[in-house]
C-alpha cells in the first residue's frame, strides 16, 4: 500500500526509524484485532495517509506563505517548522479523539443492541 518505504544499503533493505514506527503501529492494530481475519485490510490505512497528505499540503503551504511574509531566514524557518511539528501533533491527536467521541455519541446504535 506504499505505507513502508525501504532504502538499499548494498543488498539489504533498510527501513528508517519512521518507517519502523509505522510498521509497529500496524502490528499493534493487528494485535488488537484490526486484521484480515476481522475484515480490516492494511490498504484501509491508506485513508489516513491520503487525509494526512492533504492536510500537510495545506499546512506546509500556509506555513511557508506566512514565513515568507515575515521574512524569516532559512535557519529560523527550520527551527520554527520543528517547533510547529512538536506543538501541532498533540493538537491533531486531541482533535481526533474529540471528534471520534462526538461521532460515537451521535451514532445510532445497530438494531438489537442495548
Amino acid at each position: 500500500a506504499g505505507l513502508l518505504v525501504a532504502s538499499r544499503q548494498g543488498r539489504r533493505k533498510v527501513f528508517s526509524p519512521v518507517n519502523v514506527d509505522v510498521a509497529d503501529a500496524l502490528a499493534h492494530l493487528a494485535e488488537a484485532g484490526f486484521d484480515d481475519a476481522h475484515g480490516w485490510q492494511t490498504d484501509d490505512v491508506v485513508m489516513y495517509q491520503d487525509a494526512l497528505r492533504d492536510l500537510l499540503t495545506k499546512e506546509v503551504t500556509l506555513f511557508l506563505q506566512r514565513a515568507a511574509r515575515e521574512g524569516h531566514g532559512p535557519e529560523d524557518l527550520v527551527d520554527r517548522a520543528l517547533v510547529a511539528v512538536e506543538r501541532v501533533t498533540p493538537l491533531i491527536l486531541a482533535l481526533r479523539r474529540k471528534l471520534i467521541r462526538e461521532f460515537i455519541d451521535a451514532a445510532p446504535l445497530p438494531e438489537g443492541t442495548t
